[in-house]
């Protein structure tokens, strides 16, 4: 699962591990879709009516934003164990581009959600 998945196109969840832990610069990059009709950040939805959905879509606006190498010792993060404080940086940054919700709800957390409620997305 890529870094910086949305709920339900509403809402950034929290950041994984992964790309934060070694400490290294990274970069960031944000797709803003305009279009009122399908959201494609919509990752909830079953494959192939998402695929459908797009190719339905006779256009797809979005904006594309791409920062230069964000490096966590510019801010003062040098330790492994400031991954999180570098994720959270990096997340108020893609939340400000992105005019969004920040939530602390995992992915994992929102399909445990899902299963535990009765409620699934999948059509």
């Amino acid at each position: 699962m890529p870094e910086g998945c949305f709920s339900n196109g509403t809402a950034l969840l929290k950041f994984k591990k992964g790309a934060f832990f070694p400490m290294k610069p990274i970069n960031i990059v944000c797709f803003k879709w305009k279009t009122d009709r399908y959201n494609m950040s919509n990752i909830a939805v079953n494959y192939v009516f998402s695929r459908m959905a797009i190719a339905l879509q006779f256009s797809r606006d979005l904006d594309i934003y791409e920062f230069d190498a964000f490096d966590p010792a510019k801010i003062g993060l040098t330790d492994s164990q400031d991954w999180q404080k570098f994720a959270d940086k990096t997340k108020e940054i893609m939340c400000k581009v992105l005019d969004c919700d920040s939530s602390n709800m995992t992915f994992k957390d929102s399909k445990d959600y899902e299963t535990l409620s009765g409620f699934k997305w999948d059509w």
